[in-house]
């Protein structure tokens, strides 16, 4: 299954089209908004976005990017792999480890036990959108639709009987993208946890 890259605007009206409407509504939409990005949110985390980055330790530490999560994997220059150990662990003598610490308001620091250029492989959030041609992280726009669909139909008390069925579709989409990739081991837009 081909899956193109999805607008912010191309979510928003599927999701009209699931209202059986015609366009977007001209105002109002903020709760709409609100749950296509808690959509992208909830699949990022089911499917574990992955992505790298390039950092540089200078005096032991160095602060992680605004949008970790969890580390997956953390190589030096040479692809040595290093080795996570809890804080009370950790010892910047013993070569080959790091510790994080912080939190999701205030930040975090990873600590090395060397200096030097690392690369970092993180679960991250991806920012949530806002303009109307901001693509979507996940590869299909559908599955976000669906959920989004069936979480406000949910918090409308469910008029017409259809949230759960839009949930379960969302479920059945996420499912049907983990299974391609593992299958024929397509490269979909992002990088899954192992």
């Amino acid at each position: 299954m081909a899956f193109s890259k999805t607008t912010f605007n191309d979510l928003k009206l599927s999701l009209a089209y699931r209202y059986g409407e015609t366009a977007i509504p001209s105002s109002g939409d903020s709760n709409r908004n609100f749950w296509l990005n808690k959509a992208v949110q909830y699949m990022a985390n089911k499917i574990g976005l992955v992505k790298k980055t390039s950092l540089t330790v200078s005096s032991g530490s160095v602060s992680l990017p605004d949008d970790f999560v969890s580390p997956v994997k953390l190589k030096d220059s040479d692809d040595s792999v290093f080795t996570q150990v809890d804080q009370e662990d950790y010892d910047s003598d013993v070569g080959n480890t790091y510790t994080i610490e912080g939190n999701q308001t205030d930040g975090w620091t990873l600590y090395a036990s060397s200096d030097g250029t690392y690369t970092l492989f993180y679960k991250y959030r991806p920012e949530d959108m806002s303009s109307d041609s901001d693509v979507c992280v996940i590869p299909d726009g559908e599955a976000v639709v669906a959920y989004a669909y069936g979480m406000l139909r949910k918090s409308e008390t469910d008029p017409l009987g259809d949230a759960g069925s839009a949930l379960q579709e969302a479920e059945s989409r996420l499912a049907k993208m983990i299974r391609d990739y593992q299958e024929t081991d397509k490269r979909l837009t992002f990088t899954f946890l192992k």
